[in-house]
């Protein structure tokens, strides 16, 4: 009886959303419960940093870890698209390739951290501490960069079970080794030291562990000429990306950093949310014909972006409530989150389209809106934050992602339902 009602909630859920919510609550149970149970470790070390530490201490932590991630774009930003869907062709080999082709340039991307520390040598004012994290960096990021492939892999795999444990222990390690920090130490270096160990332990345990599984040396036939048409759009990506955290850095200081990432880290939970939803639950794309698109996919798509924007508009409403409880050093960060969250009513939009165009390989309309999408956010973050500092910033954002929705929708309607009339 009850399986009965549940059934119905969930078919009626899938036909309001327009999306496999059987798919969603039985084939990927686990990603989905790794999704919510990654939150709120990420919300608990949210609450350490805003509570524990000072803000020109956290914009440190932050600026130096924003390098880390900066300069992953040297180190084939782009293998793992193709991990996962070569895995699923039982490709096992794939894996192997991926991290011996990876590595040499993961070393490289590790070496970019040397003009770094140069540049804060020669400066006349040496932050020692600033300095000794680079350095710390530039050993431990090439184990980071070129052992990150195993959730692609396992995800392929349809091994969900197992990339739920090794995700959920590689969170709760985080968390004890980062709230040990926070508690009883605060300082910079130690927690970049912890937190950089803590990332390659977890990138590299479950890494060796797949390479003692995997018994098929062949690896995917189309791995080189996919990396090479979409290594160049993920860099350029990656680049937009990463690069507003560092000129808010050199530009208005390392307090300005710490209130940036406080407007941003609960709109990315929700992004990250409907992510997950999409990836999972989005029925079979590629297996969609054009005309089964251009008839159904924009219905299925308004209630879902209505549900998007409910949630948006909810978190708004409930900013200045949670910032006064939750992140009180922060307050001054409330308007700024909800611009922030305000950009995300376009941008979850396009994240569906650009997830309708992967799966239907559309590699050429995907890496269009790719890179217009970064060299546009390029400009207009450091162009508005020039003239309207952490502000223009989260302008230049929404702008940003406005933007990729128009794109998005003027691809589709050229790609499917401008053809769809041309064959009536």
């Amino acid at each position: 009886m009850l399986k009965n009602k549940v059934n119905k909630f969930i078919a009626f859920g899938s036909q309001f959303l327009g999306v496999d919510l059987h798919y969603f609550t039985k084939g990927s149970f686990w990603l989905s419960l790794n999704q919510f149970t990654s939150i709120p470790v990420g919300f608990i070390l949210s609450l350490m940093y805003a509570n524990l530490i000072s803000k020109q201490l956290y914009g440190q932590f932050t600026y130096v870890l924003s390098f880390v991630s900066l300069f992953s774009m040297f180190a084939y930003p782009a293998m793992d698209m193709i991990i996962a869907p070569s895995a699923a062709k039982d490709k096992d080999g794939i894996f192997r390739q991926a991290i011996l082709k990876t590595l040499p340039w993961g070393l490289v991307s590790g070496l970019m951290f040397l003009p770094l520390i140069i540049f804060y040598l020669i400066k006349p004012s040496q932050d020692w501490l600033i300095i000794a994290a680079f350095a710390a960096c530039l050993l431990i990021t090439p184990i980071i960069y070129s052992f990150r492939f195993w959730g692609s892999f396992l995800v392929g795999k349809k091994q969900f079970k197992k990339y739920f444990y090794f995700s959920i222990f590689g969170n709760l390690l985080n968390l004890i080794a980062m709230a040990t920090v926070l508690i009883f130490s605060k300082n910079l270096l130690l927690l970049v030291v912890i937190s950089l160990s803590v990332q390659s332990l977890t990138q590299l345990i479950p890494s060796i562990y797949i390479l003692s599984q995997v018994h098929k040396p062949k690896g995917s036939a189309k791995f080189s000429s996919f990396a090479r048409k979409t290594n160049l759009v993920r860099t350029l990506s990656v680049f937009a990306i990463y690069l507003d955290k560092i000129i808010i850095g050199k530009f208005l200081g390392f307090e300005a950093i710490a209130v940036y990432s406080f407007a941003e880290v609960m709109p990315q939970y929700i992004k990250g949310v409907f992510k997950n939803i999409i990836t999972t639950s989005v029925p079979k794309l590629a297996n969609l014909n054009k005309k089964e698109i251009s008839k159904n996919f924009l219905k299925k798509m308004l209630p879902f972006s209505i549900l998007a924007v409910s949630v948006i508009v909810a978190y708004i409403i409930a900013s200045p409530f949670n910032f006064h409880v939750f992140f009180p050093r922060y307050n001054d960060a409330v308007f700024l989150s909800q611009l922030y969250a305000a950009s995300m009513i376009f941008g979850i939009p396009a994240l569906l389209l650009s997830h309708l165009f992967q799966n239907q390989i559309a590699t050429n309309a995907v890496n269009v809106i790719n890179i217009v999408k970064s060299i546009i956010s390029i400009i207009l973050v450091v162009v508005f934050l020039i003239l309207w500092g952490l502000m223009g910033v989260i302008l230049a954002r929404l702008m940003t992602q406005l933007i990729a929705l128009a794109m998005s929708l003027y691809l589709f309607r050229k790609n499917y339902l401008k053809s769809e009339n041309r064959n009536r």
